[in-house]
């Protein structure tokens, strides 16, 4: 065997037989960025202030809780995700996820009926770095672009981890005891388990650009016939299994 084919056969290996994850069971968000650490370690996730710069976790200045209004999830060389809306620990403390929403360009911070924050999902490309994002700063538009090009993949990325948090928050409600629920004690642990849910899902989807996919006979991209069969990676498909 060819190295090529041995690292293609291990990486196979890796996608059908994922590392095993213990559960989160803190109730910090502080906690559940260090359990991400060891039990994502794929991705880099930070939590995010107003201004979209990383909140340090030991701040003694303004608290972690207190100071992130998003999450942002990065899989080096493939996308970065953010989950919006969790606007610091008062509203973490009623924060709900909505269900998946059709806008795949980025949907805004919703209030529902009951007046609770609805948390959002959006997907981007992951940004140029190194002499590449140098050149490209002293281009016209170099802002945009180091933001990233977002693609149909991404798009389905995003559709994707906001059916992830929108399953999981509902998991969360229906395992609520009738006293939880009356007094809204235990929502935001709750949402801490979704979040932990979305950034598994993320981490396991790290190489999904370039990890072939057993369901699609060794292939990595299949079309999508949604997109008039522009080739996507086939495990964002409906049915995928990442």
């Amino acid at each position: 065997m060819t190295a090529s084919g041995a690292v293609a056969l291990e990486t196979k290996r890796r996608r059908v037989c994922p590392p095993s994850r213990v559960p989160f069971e803190g109730e910090t968000l502080a906690a559940l960025l260090e359990h991400l650490e060891r039990d994502a370690p794929c991705v880099r996730v930070e939590a995010l202030d107003a201004l979209g710069a990383p909140v340090p976790r030991d701040s003694k200045e303004t608290p972690l809780e207190d100071a992130a209004e998003s999450i942002r999830v990065t899989a080096e060389g493939a996308f970065v995700a953010r989950i919006e809306g969790l606007g610091g620990a008062a509203r973490l403390e009623t924060l709900m996820a909505g269900p998946p929403v059709d806008d795949v360009n980025g949907a805004k911070t919703k209030q529902t009926e009951t007046g609770w924050s609805v948390a959002s999902v959006v997907v981007s490309a992951s940004p140029v770095t190194g002499e590449d994002d140098k050149a490209e700063g002293e281009k016209p538009n170099a802002h945009r672009h180091a933001h990233g090009r977002a693609s149909r993949a991404h798009e389905l990325l995003s559709l994707r981890a906001r059916e992830v948090l929108a399953a999981a928050a509902n998991e969360g409600d229906e395992t609520k005891t009738k006293e939880n629920k009356a007094d809204g004690s235990g929502a935001k642990k709750n949402v801490l388990a979704a979040i932990y849910a979305l950034v598994s899902f993320f981490d396991n989807l790290h190489d999904v650009f370039t990890a072939p996919d057993p369901s699609n006979f060794g292939r990595i991209f299949a079309p999508d016939l949604n997109a008039g069969g522009t080739l996507v990676p086939s495990r964002l498909l409906v049915g995928a299994n990442p």
